[in-house]
């Protein structure tokens, strides 16, 4: 039997076991004619089976199909044997397995048995049956044999999934250790021409090359101070030297013991384009270090490139607290304020390591190192001296121009002003008292929330300044200076009250600016001035 054949069966069957036909007569009328032997009632057989099915019968719209599919009573239309499968396949006792075992069938050379089927649909039906429940029985095998292949193969590509990054892994691992044996190399290949003293092994933990002494000259010291002083005059040829030696410990005649920290510094301030290798030092050398430390040093990077080094470099202790505190942001300021003076010297590998490396306290500023120690001194020494000075100054005067200065002419207001006024310093100031800073965020001016961006923000800010002089003994009556302008702000309505106050650390005056927004007086500043 033809593969057209068996699509033709497939269809005739799925029809037949539907319901009966609700004009047998006629359709058996049809059927004669189309059977005989001779084509002469063909067209007329034809003519009756398209009746019905433009009335819709299933099985008179699938022989339909069968007629324009072999031109028998009708032209031998492959469109329209289409529309007509397409209708009987439609009817909804067509299930989707019989629609595609029939697609999968068809061909083109069916004979003229399908009114054979007709007469026996019975039996037709029930073989149809029993075809169908084998073809689905083999559908769900074929499904479970897919769905467990379809799990294996689940398994093979995340087995081959973690076999490649367990290679990428590897590779990484394998360029490396190649970058660290071809940068030894070069350094034996210098040893052996006798470009470098030999080493022996280094202390892991030494010091980096001692301070310049007074005396005669040491021709390494000469040639590491004009290193160093290239290396913060941005050469970068000079920053490699530097990371070269507190890595191997020499470099260019010049032999001194490891140092992890300064190797790490002048690592990241390489650029990977001019030596490959600062990515290898970097990764070794903070391997030695804490997690804080690193972090420490990578700050100290980032604030160097945002802040140029002064040039020339400052040469007394006067000129680099200037430079140092006029870079501090606010936050900066009252952060080192809170430190007790006899622990600056606890800041050695943060804000001492980025004075020492900002001003060439290491081998390029002897004139910075006896300006700050009155002689010799280490470098560490010079750059706590530095933040000493730093901390007095901040002390001495704050180290805070006030915000927000009210424009002349200035008034102190009427007695109703200035206790709608009180009000809402009493207000805030409760809150500030309790340490619910962030409460006050609600409440503040428009023009506050758009300087300090998010209530965080503010809250550290607050935070900062009474954490420096701890919790309040007294307060002394306020003053208060009404005007029309304050610093740059637009022309509104603003006032400056004045608080004397007693803290428990030391006495201190409160300085709150208001501003009058949608009827309301709203905090727009606070601070503290030194009396």
């Amino acid at each position: 039997m033809s593969n057209m054949r068996n699509g033709w069966l497939v269809l005739t069957l799925l029809c037949l076991s539907g319901p009966a036909h609700a004009n047998w007569a006629e359709y058996q009328r049809a059927l004669a004619m189309l059977k005989d032997a001779t084509t002469a009632n063909d067209a007329q057989g034809a003519a009756a089976m398209l009746r019905l099915a433009e009335g819709g019968d299933m099985d008179a719209q699938a022989y339909m199909a069968y007629l324009h599919n072999q031109g028998i009573g009708v032209a031998r239309d492959p469109a329209a044997s289409a529309r007509w499968e397409a209708r009987a396949l439609a009817h909804p006792q067509v299930t989707d397995t019989m629609k595609t075992s029939f697609k999968s069938l068809r061909g083109a050379d069916a004979k003229p048995w399908l009114a054979e089927l007709f007469l026996t649909s019975d039996a037709g039906s029930r073989e149809n049956k029993r075809m169908i429940e084998e073809a689905e029985k083999s559908l769900d095998e074929s499904a479970a044999v897919l769905e467990e292949a379809t799990a294996t193969l689940t398994v093979v590509n995340a087995e081959i999934e973690q076999a490649l990054k367990e290679r990428e892994q590897l590779q990484a691992q394998l360029r490396l250790e190649s970058q660290k044996l071809s940068q030894l190399q070069s350094v034996q290949t210098l040893i052996d021409s006798g470009g470098l003293a030999r080493l022996s092994a280094p202390a892991p933990a030494a010091a980096p090359a001692p301070a310049p002494a007074s005396g005669a000259a040491n021709p390494q010291q000469t040639a590491l101070k004009a290193i160093y002083a290239n290396a913060i005059a941005g050469d970068a040829q000079a920053k490699v030297d530097l990371a070269t030696l507190y890595f191997l410990g020499e470099t260019k005649g010049i032999v001194a013991a490891r140092h992890d920290l300064h190797c790490y510094l002048w690592s990241l301030q390489i650029d990977p384009q001019q030596d490959p290798t600062a990515a290898v030092m970097a990764d070794d050398c903070g391997e030695g270090l804490p997690p804080e430390v690193r972090e420490n040093v990578v700050t100290i990077v980032d604030s160097l490139k945002e802040r140029p080094r002064p040039a020339p470099l400052p040469t007394t202790r006067d000129q680099a607290v200037a430079d140092f505190i006029a870079g501090l942001e606010f936050d900066d300021k009252q952060q080192l304020r809170g430190i007790k003076r006899e622990d600056l010297s606890l800041l050695g590998d943060s804000w001492g390591l980025f004075v020492g490396h900002r001003y060439g306290l290491w081998f390029a500023n002897d004139a910075l190192l006896l300006s700050v120690c009155g002689k010799p001194c280490a470098p560490e020494t010079a750059a706590t001296g530095i933040l000493e000075a730093a901390w007095d100054t901040l002390w001495q005067r704050f180290g805070l121009e006030p915000a927000y200065q009210p424009a002349k002419p200035i008034a102190p207001g009427t007695a109703l002003q200035r206790a709608v006024v009180n009000g809402a310093v009493a207000a805030f100031l409760e809150r500030l008292d309790r340490g619910a800073p962030e409460t006050t965020w609600a409440e503040a001016s428009p023009l506050l929330r758009d300087k300090h961006r998010n209530v965080d923000a503010w809250a550290v800010r607050l935070r900062a300044h009474r954490g420096i002089v701890g919790a309040v003994r007294n307060r002394s009556p306020a003053e208060y200076a009404f005007s029309a302008r304050v610093d740059d702000l637009p022309a509104g309505e603003y006032v400056v009250v004045g608080i004397a106050t007693t803290f428990a650390n030391r006495n201190a005056r409160e300085r709150i600016v208001l501003q009058k927004e949608a009827g309301r007086w709203r905090v727009l500043d606070y601070a503290l001035t030194w009396p």
